[in-house]
């Protein structure tokens, strides 16, 4: 935080804007919430004599968009049964195509 700090306003806005677009393009969402509660907590360190004023005029709105945004798209997001129960079947998946041909496999990329 303190090496950010001494490196001045526009750099910091550049390094940190190109850093949320890398998160964003993850489509991870335990990268989003780290992401956010990494910015969360550099701010909350950076003005701790403001926190009221920030939480109130910053914070809270933010969760209420987030919040409404999550809510709208609740199945896209939170409910997003690929993500969630796919990777577990293509692993079982791969794990029974070795099993069939443990010694050659079935070709590159086919598990």
């Amino acid at each position: 935080m303190f090496v950010i700090k001494k490196r001045g306003r526009q750099n910091a806005i550049r390094r940190g804007g190109m850093y949320g677009l890398i998160i964003l393009s993850t489509f991870s969402r335990a990268a989003r919430i780290a992401r956010f509660a990494q910015t969360g907590i550099l701010i909350l360190m950076q003005y701790q004599k403001k926190i009221l004023k920030i939480l109130l005029y910053g914070a809270l709105p933010m969760l209420i968009v987030f919040g409404s945004i999550t809510y709208v798209g609740r199945d896209q997001i939170i409910g997003r049964t690929f993500s969630n129960l796919g990777h577990f079947k293509m692993i079982t998946e791969a794990i029974q195509k070795v099993k069939e041909k443990p010694l050659r496999g079935q070709g590159a990329g086919s598990a």
